[in-house]
């Protein structure tokens, strides 16, 4: 019994590290999950609900159809988007390279050193 007590607390140490990254990886699953969730109910919903009240103004039956058809358009684009951006980060990090992009007032930055050749080495005492 004792040998197999110790098995457990090796395995137990062992697992313990790779729990760690299956929980960070399920919680982003789960984040992107309720955030698809939002990117399709909230146009469906807003649309449609403006659709109705458009045609419960003017007596009509068409507008709610009208609303949901935009709102499916949207957010087929907002979606494919949104996945568009992280299949670019996917892959810059499969290349090794670094996954989030820089800020745009790093790259104003960096291309304001090249035009200007200003990157304070003119201000060095000599």
């Amino acid at each position: 019994m004792p040998e197999k007590r110790g098995f457990v607390i090796i395995l137990s140490l062992f697992e313990r590290f790779k729990l760690k990254k299956i929980v960070i990886d399920n919680i982003k699953v789960i984040g992107i999950a309720f955030e698809l969730g939002f990117i399709i109910a909230l146009p469906i919903v807003a649309l449609g609900l403006i659709g109705k009240k458009i045609d419960q103004k003017f007596s009509t039956h068409f507008f709610v159809f009208i609303g949901i058809a935009l709102a499916i358009s949207l957010t087929t684009v907002w979606i494919y988007r949104r996945f568009e951006g992280m299949l670019e980060t996917l892959r810059r990090a499969s290349k090794g390279g670094d996954p989030a992009p820089k800020a745009a007032s790093e790259k104003n930055g960096e291309n304001a050193k090249k035009i200007t050749g200003n990157n304070n080495d003119n201000f060095k005492n000599k």
